[in-house]
Parts: structure tokens; sequence; C-alpha cells
């Protein structure tokens, strides 16, 4: 039996992972794991997310979820059997070898999130949902997660923030660990264009044509779950 590791991503209910957990579930244990929220930087997220895990599974991160698990990837190679990331990227912010958010936009947003958690939220939401063939549903579902966040969830998720600043181009390129990345093609917050980046000995890239950022709910037939290295 196999065991599988889900990370969330950034601001999302775990239950978008309704379809991916029914179809995993027969394959063996399912595990959805959360970062401390109390974790000031990546790495040390990461490493909450290991003590958690089992010692050895697949893991599928979405967003921020799949720089978490690869920055899991970069500290404990050994317990991470597949890598599988959608929507994720190794430099949010884009620098001079990458694309990605402007900078200046993402300074605007971490002070918008610490002064209007709530609107800004909603502003996130509406790029989430963008290009999504259920985006009113979604957005919705959103809404209604996001009134019921504690003002320490708000506070937290204001922090976390901080964990997509950094460029990790190099330490995604060095993980030795089978890898297989999903990218939407209509995506508005991480560019297909990072799929350049992506591509390397232990990587395949796939870019998913009339996706956006929100590539798994609730359609996952396009999904390869097998657990199969597309290196094997």
């Amino acid at each position: 039996m196999t065991e599988w590791v889900l990370i969330n991503g950034w601001a999302m209910p775990d239950h978008l992972w309704h379809s991916v957990v029914e179809r995993l579930s027969p394959q063996g244990t399912v595990h959805i794991l959360s970062p401390d929220r109390h974790a000031g930087t990546l790495a040390e997220a990461a490493s909450s997310i290991l003590a958690q895990a089992p010692e050895r599974a697949n893991w599928l991160g979405w967003s921020l979820g799949g720089r978490l698990l690869m920055e899991a990837a970069v500290q404990a190679p050994e317990r991470i059997a597949l890598a599988v990331t959608l929507a994720a990227s190794p430099s949010f912010v884009a620098t001079a070898n990458a694309p990605g958010m402007s900078p200046d936009v993402f300074d605007q947003f971490i002070d918008a999130m610490e002064q209007q958690p709530l609107p800004t939220l909603r502003r996130f939401a509406g790029m989430v949902a963008q290009s999504h063939p259920l985006g009113r549903t979604l957005l919705a579902m959103l809404r209604d997660y996001h009134l019921g966040l504690s003002s320490e969830e708000l506070i937290s998720l204001s922090r976390q923030l901080q964990w997509l600043a950094d460029d990790c181009c190099q330490h995604w390129a060095e993980v030795r660990v089978p890898q297989r990345h999903y990218l939407g093609a209509c995506d508005g917050l991480v560019p297909s264009q990072i799929a350049e980046v992506l591509n390397g000995a232990m990587a395949v890239v796939d870019v998913l044509p009339d996706q956006g950022h929100l590539l798994h709910w609730p359609d996952t037939a396009w999904l390869d779950l097998s657990g199969k290295s597309a290196h094997a």
C-alpha cells in the first residue's frame, strides 16, 4: 500500500482535496498535513510537516504546498519517493531569471493582508477562481471559508506570505527526487513560463491548456496519481 502526503495552498480549505483523496484512498493512506502556523521561515514550516509525515511517501503539493514539498525534499530527500506539484513555483516573486509576480505588487499584497485581511483574501480568491469553469461556486465557497477564519489564523496567513518571498530555483534544481510539475496555461498567479526553469533531469513538466491556478477541483481525470515517476 502507498502512502501519500497532501499539502494545501495558501488560505485554502482542505476540502478542495476531496476528489484527489477519493482517487488515492484505494491505494493506501492519505495524510493532509499543514505546517506549524508559528513557523517563521519556509525551512521551519517544511520541517514541521516532515515531523508529521510518514517515514517515506509520495508527496503532492498545491501552490504554496508545492513550495513546502520541495523544501522538504531539500531537507530529507530520502523520505519522499515522488514529488508532485500543482501550480507551484520556485520563484513566486519575479527575478532576473524567472517569471513571477512583480516584487512591488507582492509587497503591496503583504501590506494589504496585514491591514485589511478579508478584502485582501477576497481579491486573492478572485485570482484563484480566474479561468475556472466553476468560478462563481468556487468564489462563494472561498468567501464562506475566509469569513470563518479566526483573528489568529488571519495573522498566521499574513506571516506565511513571507514563505513565498525567496528565490528557490537553485534549491529545486538540486533536489534528487523524481518530480512531476503541473502548471495551468491561464494561471494568473504562477506564470506557466516557469516551466523552462522547472525542466530538468529529475523533473517532468506538464502545462495544461485552459487551466488556471486551481487545477485539481473538482476534476482530476488528467492527473497522474499512479505514484510512478515519469523517469521510472
